[in-house]
């Protein structure tokens, strides 16, 4: 082997120890989190968590704290109880309101939203203007004649009421007694009709004539000789003895007539009215 060989093999050899002992040296160090880990682990969400409250009568659903991710957008749904309607939503997390769905803006940070609810404002309806046209031939209601003295305070009487034969008696008055109660009194001195099957019935109404503001037995009465009769009522919560009237001012109608009832009597003409005209006294009192 000739200088120039022997130094090129050598050369060689002293190449590859040093690439092994540096694979060696790769291996026996410490693992270290890669660029990509290390991007992965830092790149995790931050936790925020968005409240919400109520301000009047109404609910927010959902209505637990929620813990979102930053940025993350939450949608809420605002449900008013009766007689009360979505006003507006408050709070720090920002967001548009969409009738009754609330959408915030990406969540930034902890926040609360504050859903507000007011009682409903009916629109004024000036008494016995909103007879339907169904009963226009058959519905009595005269504006001067209503029960609005007991809203404050006193009672409301008469003894020359009368129901015209085949017609439907309406009284007007205005349920402002929101968190009270009381009672309407009927009294006659006309004789009894049990032997006819024909009834007295009395009930609320919403509009002059129409069924029932709360449809249930509570809210109306029969009787073949009302004397005495009464129905309470009351603007307090709906509860098993008493009419429930609602918590906000409105115009209702108590209502009167005089006929046969197919589903209280089986002795008379489903339809048939009382033969005349029938008085009777009437008392609206708050208890």
């Amino acid at each position: 082997m000739s200088a120039v060989q022997f130094f090129l093999l050598f050369a060689c050899n002293l190449s590859v120890k040093q690439s092994s002992s540096s694979e060696e040296d790769s291996a026996n160090e410490p693992e270290t989190e890669t660029d990509s880990q290390h991007t992965q682990d830092t790149s995790n969400e931050t936790m925020y968590t968005v409240m919400t409250s109520v301000v009047g009568d109404g609910e927010i659903t959902p209505s637990e704290d929620l813990q979102v991710q930053s940025g993350e957008i939450v949608q809420f749904t605002l449900l008013p109880n009766e007689g009360f309607e979505i006003s507006d939503v408050l709070g720090n997390c920002g967001g548009v309101l969409d009738n009754a769905t609330y959408t915030t803006a990406p969540v930034q940070a902890d926040c609360l939203i504050q859903a507000q609810f007011t009682e409903t404002v009916l629109e004024s309806v000036a008494y016995c203007s909103n007879i339907p046209a169904a009963y226009l031939d058959t519905v009595v209601c005269d504006p001067e004649i209503h029960l609005d003295d007991w809203s404050a305070g006193a009672s409301f009487s008469t003894n020359s009421l009368m129901i015209p034969e085949g017609k439907i008696v309406s009284l007007p008055f205005t349920s402002n007694a929101v968190g009270l109660e009381g009672s309407i009194m009927i009294t006659n001195n006309m004789p009894g009709m049990q032997a006819s099957g024909i009834m007295w019935k009395g009930w609320f109404s919403s509009v002059p004539g129409e069924p029932l503001v709360d449809d249930s037995s509570r809210c109306s009465r029969f009787s073949p000789n009302p004397n005495p009769l009464s129905i309470s009522w009351n603007q307090t919560a709906p509860h098993e003895y008493d009419c429930f009237l609602g918590t906000t001012v409105q115009t209702l109608y108590f209502n009167m007539e005089v006929r046969c009832y197919e589903e209280m009597s089986s002795v008379c003409t489903p339809g048939e009215a009382y033969d005349g005209d029938y008085y009777l006294g009437l008392f609206n009192i708050l208890d």
